[in-house]
């Protein structure tokens, strides 16, 4: 008897779920060159004297400047979303 009134109501009644439309954003994936993706390389000397130790750390510093480079051509080519925070 009692669940004839109940069920009327839930018929009868707006459903409860509130729809909205939302904006989904999708990530943009850029290609990157070949040539930013090749690793720099140092060979290790075969005989370690100050000489080659000097000419070693000079070649390792002239690599770490142009991945260093690489890595900012590769940030500069990633697209920039505006903030849209309030």
């Amino acid at each position: 008897m009692c669940l004839c009134p109940m069920l009327l109501c839930v018929a009868c009644s707006k459903p409860a779920v509130r729809t909205e439309s939302i904006e989904v954003k999708t990530p943009v994936y850029v290609a990157l060159p070949t040539d930013l993706l090749s690793p720099c390389t140092v060979d290790l000397p075969d005989a370690w004297t100050n000489g080659t130790l000097a000419d070693y750390a000079l070649r390792l510093q002239a690599c770490i400047r142009v991945d260093t480079d690489k890595l900012k051509r590769i940030q500069k080519l990633q697209p920039h979303e505006p903030n849209t925070k309030s």
